[in-house]
Protein backbone atom coordinates (compact mmCIF):
# COMPACT_ATOMS: atom_id res chain seq x y z
CA UNK A 1 0.00 0.00 0.00
CA UNK A 2 1.03 3.37 -1.01
CA UNK A 3 -0.77 4.98 2.39
CA UNK A 4 -2.42 3.66 5.91
CA UNK A 5 -5.20 1.68 5.32
CA UNK A 6 -7.65 -1.05 5.79
CA UNK A 7 -8.74 -4.56 3.87
CA UNK A 8 -12.27 -5.12 4.47
CA UNK A 9 -14.63 -7.95 3.91
CA UNK A 10 -18.45 -7.26 2.78
CA UNK A 11 -21.43 -9.98 2.54
CA UNK A 12 -23.50 -9.46 -0.62
CA UNK A 13 -26.95 -9.62 -2.28
CA UNK A 14 -28.13 -12.27 -5.21
CA UNK A 15 -26.60 -9.90 -7.89
CA UNK A 16 -22.96 -9.91 -6.46
CA UNK A 17 -23.18 -6.65 -4.77
CA UNK A 18 -21.79 -5.72 -1.90
CA UNK A 19 -24.62 -4.69 0.82
CA UNK A 20 -24.72 -3.95 4.95
CA UNK A 21 -22.05 -3.32 7.23
CA UNK A 22 -18.88 -4.71 7.20
CA UNK A 23 -18.01 -8.49 7.87
CA UNK A 24 -15.05 -7.50 8.86
CA UNK A 25 -11.63 -4.98 8.23
CA UNK A 26 -7.97 -5.32 8.88
CA UNK A 27 -6.05 -1.82 9.01
CA UNK A 28 -2.58 -1.89 7.18
CA UNK A 29 0.18 0.51 7.62
CA UNK A 30 1.97 1.81 4.16
CA UNK A 31 3.94 -0.92 2.78
CA UNK A 32 3.94 -4.15 1.41
CA UNK A 33 1.43 -7.27 2.70
CA UNK A 34 1.13 -10.74 2.11
CA UNK A 35 -1.09 -13.47 2.90
CA UNK A 36 -3.61 -10.84 5.33
CA UNK A 37 -6.18 -12.10 7.20
CA UNK A 38 -9.67 -9.89 8.33
CA UNK A 39 -11.55 -12.11 10.79
CA UNK A 40 -15.31 -11.95 10.09
CA UNK A 41 -17.61 -10.72 13.55
CA UNK A 42 -19.66 -13.19 12.14
CA UNK A 43 -19.11 -16.90 10.04
CA UNK A 44 -20.38 -16.51 5.96
CA UNK A 45 -22.23 -19.87 4.96
CA UNK A 46 -21.00 -22.42 2.60
CA UNK A 47 -21.64 -20.87 -1.15
CA UNK A 48 -22.10 -17.33 0.02
CA UNK A 49 -20.14 -15.00 -2.29
CA UNK A 50 -17.73 -12.06 -0.36
CA UNK A 51 -15.81 -9.56 -1.42
CA UNK A 52 -12.97 -7.82 -0.10
CA UNK A 53 -12.18 -4.05 -0.76
CA UNK A 54 -8.93 -2.10 -0.23
CA UNK A 55 -9.83 1.39 1.91
CA UNK A 56 -7.25 4.50 2.50
CA UNK A 57 -7.43 6.37 6.24
CA UNK A 58 -8.69 9.69 4.82
CA UNK A 59 -9.96 10.21 8.71
CA UNK A 60 -6.57 9.62 10.62
CA UNK A 61 -8.74 7.70 13.12
CA UNK A 62 -7.83 4.33 14.24
CA UNK A 63 -10.75 2.43 13.47
CA UNK A 64 -12.43 1.58 10.05
CA UNK A 65 -14.81 4.52 9.04
CA UNK A 66 -16.62 3.67 5.66
CA UNK A 67 -18.72 6.55 4.68
CA UNK A 68 -17.60 9.19 7.53
CA UNK A 69 -14.00 9.57 6.16
CA UNK A 70 -12.40 6.16 5.16
CA UNK A 71 -12.20 5.93 1.01
CA UNK A 72 -13.15 3.15 -0.74
CA UNK A 73 -10.26 2.16 -3.31
CA UNK A 74 -12.95 1.31 -6.61
CA UNK A 75 -12.72 2.70 -10.67
CA UNK A 76 -14.91 5.06 -10.60
CA UNK A 77 -16.87 4.04 -7.14
CA UNK A 78 -17.32 0.50 -8.18
CA UNK A 79 -15.70 -2.33 -7.05
CA UNK A 80 -14.06 -4.79 -9.33
CA UNK A 81 -15.18 -8.19 -9.70
CA UNK A 82 -11.75 -9.43 -9.47
CA UNK A 83 -12.35 -8.79 -6.02
CA UNK A 84 -15.12 -11.25 -4.80
CA UNK A 85 -14.78 -14.90 -3.75
CA UNK A 86 -16.91 -17.85 -3.03
CA UNK A 87 -17.35 -19.33 0.49
CA UNK A 88 -16.74 -23.07 0.55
Amino acid sequence: LAWDGYVVGWRSEQSGVPTGKPLGSTNREAGDHRKIQVEPTDQPKAGEQLWVSLYRDADGKPTFDPGAGDEPLWAKGKQSASTAFIVR
